[in-house]
């Protein structure tokens, strides 16, 4: 991952645009006598750590014998259970695929997005919003102006 750099004495002397910076995205301070840090927002250092929690739990899911990978995935998210039975696995493969991007210095937004969208899906569906047929229009209905 890379990151915008600020030095040690930047810091010292215009804090005020460092930390600017740091509410963004994180930002390596550069150091001469030391070991260089890392300053971001307590929330980035949550999302990171959720996303860890999760890439654990999908690692573990992945790697079982037993079972196809969205029945193995309702163990570390059981909402997938309320999901059709053709979205399990487009579902289970996004939630894969989301997390290696942001494993690899993808979007961690986007993982968590990922993740609360196919949720807030299964429990629409487990709530009955998705049983009523859908009726597309085929020619555009024109209304007049408000």
């Amino acid at each position: 991952m890379s990151y915008q750099e600020v030095t040690s004495s930047d810091l010292s002397r215009n804090s005020k645009a460092a930390f600017m910076l740091a509410s963004q995205h994180p930002v390596r301070v550069v150091r001469r006598d030391g070991e260089n840090y890392v300053l971001m927002t307590e929330q980035e250092e949550h999302k990171r750590h959720i996303l860890s929690e999760y890439a654990a739990q999908i690692l573990a899911a992945t790697t079982r014998s037993a079972g196809s990978l969205e029945d193995n995935l309702v163990d570390v998210f059981p909402w997938i259970y309320f999901l059709a039975a053709e979205d399990k696995a487009q579902c289970a493969q996004d939630i894969v695929n989301s997390a290696r991007d942001a494993l690899t210095g993808g979007s961690i937004d986007f993982f968590l997005t990922e993740i609360e969208s196919w949720k807030e899906s299964a429990y629409a569906r487990k709530h009955g919003l998705f049983q009523d047929p859908i009726d597309w229009l085929t020619e555009p209905i024109r209304v007049e102006r408000p």
